[in-house]
Parts: C-alpha cells; sequence; structure tokens
C-alpha cells in the first residue's frame, strides 16, 4: 500500500487577471506526499470531469512541497475552463525519468481512489517532461487521451545527451585549461558543482570565442553561460545515475567551424560506459508507437532542445505507422518554453478538439492565430 503522508485540502478564493479579465475560482486544492514525492491536485467548482496531468522538466533543486497558491495563468485558465490538475515534485532532481513515470501513475491512481474517476485523462509534458509523457503513453496506451508536449526533449535520451556532450566540448576547445570544464571534471564529475558565474568568468576571457560559440548553436549570448551550466549539472547527474560516462563522441564529426579538421584533431574524444549508456536508453528512447492524439509546440530555435528532437520522433512515428497520431507546431523565434499564454491554450484547444471529433488538424506546421 502506498504510503500517503501530509495530505491537506482546502477552499481557497484565487483572483487573478488573464488576458486582461479578472477570473475568480473556488478551487479545491490538496497537496501532499506519495512515497517521498511532492504533489498537487486542483479541482475547480465547476470541474468538467477532466484531468490533466502535468511533468515538468529537468530540475536542479526538489520540490520539496507545494503551495496551494496557483500562480501560472496557463494553470487559471485551464481551471476556469473546469479541468482538474494534478502535478509531482518526482523523488528525485535532475533527469528523473525513471522516478517520473512511477511517480506520476501513483498520482493518477491516487485521484482515482479520493475523487470521481475522469472521463478524459489529458497529459502535458514541458521539456524533459515532454519525454516521460511519450514514455508514460507508450508503455500505458489505454490510459491516456491525448497529450500536450511544450518544447519538449522527443528524441532518444543518448540522442540529447550527446546534444549536450558537444557543447561542453565545444566549450572546452575553445577556452582550454579552465577549471571547469577539464580532466578532472570527466574523470570524476561528482566535485562540487560550480554556477554559471564560473562560465561568465571564463567566457570574458575571449568575447570572439563566446560569439562564435552562441552563433554556432543559436544560443543568446546573455543565456550562454546558464545553458552551459545547466547541461554541465546534467552530465553530473546522468554520470551518477548511470555508473559512468553516459554518451559517447570517439567516431564524432564536427563541423560548421572556420577549421573543422583542426577542432576534430584536437577536441577531447569520450568513450562512453556500456552500462551508462544503457541507462540512458531505458529512460528513455521513444519507441514512436503511439495511439492517442499528441500536439508538439516549440519555438523555431531552442537554446536548450535542438528541433533535430522533432524530426527525431516524426520518424520514429512515421516507421510506426502511427503518423496519424502525432502533429507538430512551430512558433517563430528563439527560446525554450518561452510561449505566452495563449499560445500554450490555442495549442491544448487543439487537442481538445482533435481527441472529441477524431479529426487531425491540417498539415500547417506554423500555430497562426485568426
Amino acid at each position: 500500500m502506498k504510503k500517503i503522508i501530509l495530505i491537506k485540502i482546502s477552499l481557497i478564493l484565487i483572483s487573478t487577471k488573464i488576458f486582461g479579465q479578472t477570473i475568480p475560482q473556488n478551487l479545491i486544492v490538496e497537496t501532499g506526499k506519495i512515497e517521498g514525492s511532492a504533489y498537487r491536485i486542483v479541482i475547480p467548482e465547476n470541474w468538467n470531469n477532466n484531468l490533466i496531468l502535468m511533468a515538468h522538466g529537468y530540475f536542479m533543486e526538489k520540490i520539496e512541497n507545494y503551495d496551494k497558491e496557483i500562480r501560472s495563468p496557463f494553470y487559471l485558465k485551464l481551471l476556469d475552463e473546469g479541468f482538474a490538475l494534478g502535478e509531482s515534485g518526482y523523488q528525485k532532481t535532475g533527469w528523473a525519468v525513471e522516478e517520473a513515470f512511477q511517480d506520476i501513475e501513483n498520482l493518477r491512481i491516487h485521484f482515482n481512489k479520493k475523487h470521481p474517476k475522469p472521463d478524459s485523462l489529458y497529459l502535458i509534458g514541458l521539456s524533459m517532461g515532454g519525454l516521460i509523457t511519450l514514455g508514460l503513453i507508450e508503455m500505458n496506451p489505454s490510459i491516456y487521451n491525448g497529450a500536450l508536449l511544450l518544447a519538449p526533449v522527443v528524441c532518444s535520451a543518448n540522442f540529447f545527451h550527446n546534444y549536450l556532450l558537444d557543447r561542453l566540448l565545444v566549450f572546452e576547445y575553445f577556452y582550454p585549461g579552465n577549471d571547469i570544464i577539464n580532466d578532472t571534471f570527466f574523470i570524476d564529475p561528482s566535485i562540487p558543482l560550480t554556477d554559471a558565474e564560473s562560465f561568465t568568468k571564463v567566457l570574458s576571457t575571449n568575447s570572439d570565442h563566446a560569439n562564435l560559440i552562441s552563433e554556432k548553436f543559436n544560443i543568446k549570448s546573455k543565456f550562454l553561460p546558464l545553458i552551459l551550466y545547466a547541461y554541465y549539472d546534467a552530465y553530473k547527474d546522468l554520470y551518477l545515475r548511470g555508473g559512468g560516462v553516459p554518451i559517447d563522441n570517439i567516431n564524432k564529426y564536427y563541423l560548421g567551424f572556420k577549421n573543422d579538421i583542426e577542432i576534430n584533431k584536437n577536441i577531447r574524444r569520450i568513450r562512453g560506459n556500456n552500462k551508462a549508456i544503457e541507462y540512458n536508453n531505458k529512460y528513455y528512447t521513444p519507441t514512436g508507437k503511439i495511439s492517442v492524439p499528441i500536439i508538439s509546440l516549440t519555438h523555431t530555435s531552442d537554446p536548450l532542445v535542438p528541433c533535430e528532437c522533432n524530426n527525431y520522433f516524426r520518424l520514429k512515428v512515421m516507421a510506426t505507422g502511427t503518423e496519424e497520431f502525432y502533429k507538430q507546431y512551430y512558433i517563430e523565434g528563439n527560446g525554450h518554453l518561452d510561449f505566452d499564454e495563449s499560445e500554450w491554450l490555442m495549442a491544448f484547444n487543439i487537442l481538445r478538439n482533435w481527441c472529441s471529433k477524431g479529426k487531425k488538424p491540417d498539415d500547417e506546421i506554423f500555430l497562426h492565430f485568426d
């Protein structure tokens, strides 16, 4: 029997402005922990008997407890339309795909025990939560009615993590002898974490190289230190989870620099650990076998998750003959989860309409507002 502790239920009145209007809501808010994972369930007074489970992305700090105030305008708009929401903080931080599979399933079971079983169940996955969402749907095809993926990782974990390794190694190549990405880091990533400011200091020693890296990887210069720091933390987390180097660039050929030959002769080469790479494969490699509508929304340029991820999953879906259930939309611009509430909401309403009427949206790849 699952241990459920710290359960608190209260009725609160929330009033906030969304899209220029004030929307009051009487909400039942339940918070607590299930097997060490914080959770929150919010049910509006006008509940339409539909439930949305949220899957968040990569967090460096654990959500110990959820508070009762709902701040997200998007969440509040969904609540105003009658949807109940559930979210889990996961048992662990970092690349918590393994834990999230169980934590979100535990939350679903808990909801069904305490409340009427919903008529429809949706998933919304953000960033890494997109991969979690795909895994849940592929492993439990009969449970969910549809999913919205926002700036998601929809490629294999190995594909994505080699992508982040490339950026760390390119950084090291252009800043040799730095005290962040070096022999010590790759041999023992359990060393104390640095911070984004440490990357800022190193990058400031050669602005030309910093600009080259930013341009090559479509990362705005002001965000480059923070993104490198996020990749740094992810490598450490993956190394510790898998018990070794989780990625490999032994045969990788780097393109698009002023002197590709020189870079490929001198960039650090890392041989992956089979056990660690297998852990990456397990958590998670999408199969592309889907049977419910899924919509993915991303920017045309994303500094954290490459657009190539979307092409990867589309090819998987085509190979399994389930393309009828997958739709990709783009928003013009550069950003990660930098959507406004109207874009989130429009994508979700398209998903709802698809699920209810059974008709897939047309082939337009850009999200347009009429």
